[in-house]
């Protein structure tokens, strides 16, 4: 009787096993026609092959498209294009629609290009969804855009795409609504390229606003932006400020160049600024500054600012728990930091570079030290945008970060106490020296991705380590996506379910 029941059970476990098999299905399409009619009735688990060649968004005689997909945690829907084919989707030349609309919940998009249409891709809705490898350009408006009132936008990933050339108000993703009536809630914005938004009436690069909390936007590469490349308001709005109901939005790794019109990084408030090279910026390289949210918590560690207008380092506005340290400012013929307000508690400490400071030296005496070198000798490469600022062996940065506000990491990733130990001590700005390395050993600053090692052991070179600011991860970091298993593992565990069952029976 024992083993009868064994065996039945196992038959019933057999069967679920063989259920979640067939409730997924993959399918392939070559045509507009087939992907627009398939595309909304994807189900669970289910994935669809679009295969290379040019497809329209026009169908049944409209440009208007909107995607409605909802997979489960184990089962996200996949809509990609075909591994090593080039798949574009063309919008109305004309910008009378958006190419895509979005009402999405687990579900991934890859591998697809994407031109014209007014607004690229918008999401009405959006929530547990990865969007990678895409490419977005000659938009009449905003590449990628999550801003519908009453929305929020939760565990969002866009990494490793490219969007260029827009239009209207400009934006490469514009995240977030004003006066916080959406917001985007523990994302990842990271190793996506933005560039040439300057025809647009704003163009920025890559926008977070109001009441967006527990964001990390990393290692992207912005140039020849119009307005700043990235800004940030404050993750709160119209409620007292609770760091346990409102993470920090975190700004690490980026490399920012040629912002034609305004500041390179500009920032409200609870927002950590670290390891980030900005170069070339019209008005500030860093700016803290009132927008729609209180100024506040906003900590500059280890960036590497050269060449900006106004200043390299500014606080317009200032308020509670400003901290600017360990930051290379290097605006010889402008100033380096400038205080247009400050406030009691404000630290700065550990700056290095070139340029004017308006910082009284009794309060702050450790706040700026001018370097005993020039831009040209302190790094290696700063003569053609984007310049490469990796220490020199006698540079005016090397060994003089102040030690209790250094980040662990570095601009490409190496572990700074680790090098520190090695050198005797801790470098300013964006770059640790490694050890034995008299030149730049990490990527070199180019109009591509930035490749960023692993580190920690970990094998995936965009997801090195957990990134909010209390070194716990947010969502949406999963290259793999969602599910637990896949076809092959429940394959494996029905024979050996039913080895098992008749050799007990």
């Amino acid at each position: 009787m024992a083993h009868t029941l064994f065996l039945l059970f196992n038959i019933l476990l057999v069967s679920l096993c063989i259920l979640n098999i067939v409730e997924a299905a993959n399918y392939t399409v070559s045509t507009s026609d087939q992907l627009w009619s398939k595309i909304n009735t994807l189900q669970p688990g289910d994935e669809l092959i679009i295969k290379g060649g040019s497809y329209t968004s026009k169908y049944s005689g409209s440009f208007y498209r909107e995607v409605t997909a909802t997979g489960t945690l184990t089962k996200p829907i996949r809509v990609y294009g075909a591994p090593g084919e080039k798949v574009i989707i063309d919008g109305d030349t004309g910008g009378s629609q958006n190419i895509i609309n979005f009402k999405v919940q687990y579900f991934e998009m890859k591998n697809i290009e994407f031109r014209y249409g007014s607004r690229g891709l918008r999401f009405l809705s959006a929530s547990n969804v990865v969007f990678q490898d895409l490419i977005v350009h000659e938009t009449r408006d905003v590449g990628i855009a999550m801003n519908d009132n009453g929305q929020t936008y939760n565990n969002i990933t866009f990494r490793r795409n490219e969007v260029y050339n827009t239009h209207g108000t400009g934006e490469c993703f514009y995240l977030g609504c004003n006066s916080a009536t959406c917001a985007l809630t523990n994302s990842l914005i990271e190793n996506n390229i933005c560039h040439d938004t300057q025809q647009g009436d704003q163009g920025d690069g890559i926008e977070i606003k109001t009441g967006s909390y527990n964001n990390i936007v990393r290692n992207n590469v912005i140039y020849n932006t119009k307005y700043p490349a990235i800004t940030l308001y404050s993750n709160y709005y119209g409620s007292t400020y609770n760091a346990n109901s409102f993470p920090v939005n975190i700004v690490e790794g980026n490399i920012i160049w040629n912002v034609g019109s305004d500041n390179g990084i500009q920032v409200t408030g609870c927002a950590i600024i670290r390891n980030n090279v900005v170069l070339s910026a019209a008005a500030s390289g860093i700016a803290i500054q009132q927008n729609q949210g209180t100024v506040e918590n906003v900590k500059v560690y280890h960036n590497t600012v050269v060449t900006a207008a106004s200043a390299c380092l500014r606080v317009t506005t200032a308020g509670k728990g400003i901290v600017l340290a360990n930051n290379a400012l290097y605006c010889g013929s402008s100033n380096a930091l400038y205080l247009a307000q400050t406030s009691s508690d404000m630290i700065i400490m550990g700056n290095v570079g070139l340029g004017n400071t308006n910082i009284n030296a009794a309060t702050y005496p450790q706040g700026f030290t001018k370097s005993t070198g020039t831009l040209a000798t302190d790094f290696q490469q700063a003569t053609t945008l984007p310049y490469n600022l990796y220490p020199t062996a006698n540079s005016g940065v090397r060994k003089v970060a102040n030690a209790t506000y250094v980040t662990t990491y570095d601009f490409n990733n190496n572990n700074r106490a680790d090098q520190a130990k090695l050198l005797g001590g801790y470098d300013v700005g964006a770059y640790q020296t490694v050890s034995g390395k008299t030149t730049n050993p990490g990527w070199t600053p180019t109009k591509g991705f930035k490749v960023v090692p692993s580190v920690d052991g970990n094998s995936d070179p965009t997801n090195p380590r957990s990134g909010s600011a209390s070194n716990n991860p947010v969502g949406g970091k999963s290259n793999s996506g969602f599910k637990l298993f896949d076809g092959s593992s429940v394959l494996l565990f029905i024979v050996i379910s039913l080895i098992v069952s008749f050799v007990m029976y």
